[in-house]
């Protein structure tokens, strides 16, 4: 169990794979067995897009476990990973209607936490054909995660936003990005670490990736070359 969870987090998925279902009928805690069926179906997707099969199989498994279990937040999770999965299949319809299940199942446990990945993951999942509904998921992502504290889930949610308004209007997508960096950078000032402020800054690099890259796209080079710089200041 050990090496194969090792090998998951190196990414060397073929032999965690391997090492998981040699495992799996010999597990008699039930909590772990949900835990080996969900990197299972996770690793399957990686390897099988294409033919969902085997993923939506340990997929159910796990669900049905913390089902069984009553671990009511990790069904919102199993729901979230079933809709990635035939979603990459095909069925986009499917996915979308499994994310509303594990919406309205976050609201009913009041886990706010698997909400907000919940609704961001509808957002990015809807935000091809219907651009105000993805906005206002991502703004209630954002205006909720701002009450928690959670910055992860609220500059995902800017992220989100600022690739919705950039098909539109890529100057309005800059101003958007470059706030949203300020804020960033305003929270990283007040923390004392140089080691976390590093880590966080590293965290969120893809803040300034997409700023870069809009700042090239609209033809300003040397703005983009200074986000670069603001990043390396950071983590350097």
């Amino acid at each position: 169990m050990k090496s194969a969870d090792k090998n998951f987090e190196k990414e060397k998925y073929i032999d965690s794979l391997r090492g998981y279902l040699a495992v799996l009928d010999k597990v008699d805690d039930e909590n772990m067995k949900a835990e080996i069926c969900y990197k299972v179906s996770q690793i399957y997707h990686y390897l099988q897009k294409d033919d969902p099969q085997n993923a939506l199989k340990y997929a159910q498994m796990s669900m049905d476990l913390h089902t069984k279990l009553g671990e009511d937040d990790l069904i919102v999770l199993d729901l979230i990973n079933i809709a990635s999965i035939i979603m990459d299949a095909g069925d986009k319809i499917g996915a979308v209607q499994k994310l509303d299940e594990a919406i309205q199942k976050a609201k009913q446990i009041g886990d706010d936490e698997v909400q907000l990945i919940a609704m961001s993951s509808k957002a990015s999942m809807i935000a091809g054909e219907n651009r105000e509904e993805a906005l206002k998921l991502y703004q209630e992502v954002m205006k909720k995660s701002q009450e928690i504290g959670d910055i992860e889930d609220y500059f995902d949610a800017v992220q989100g936003i600022v690739n919705v308004v950039r098909e539109e209007d890529e100057q309005r997508a800059f101003e958007m990005i470059m706030k949203a960096i300020e804020e960033l950078e305003n929270y990283i000032a007040s923390i004392k670490s140089k080691k976390e402020k590093k880590d966080v800054a590293d965290s969120f690099s893809y803040l300034y990736d997409t700023a870069s890259d809009i700042a090239m796209s609209i033809g300003d080079v040397d703005q983009a070359m200074e986000i670069a710089k603001r990043l390396q200041r950071i983590t350097s």
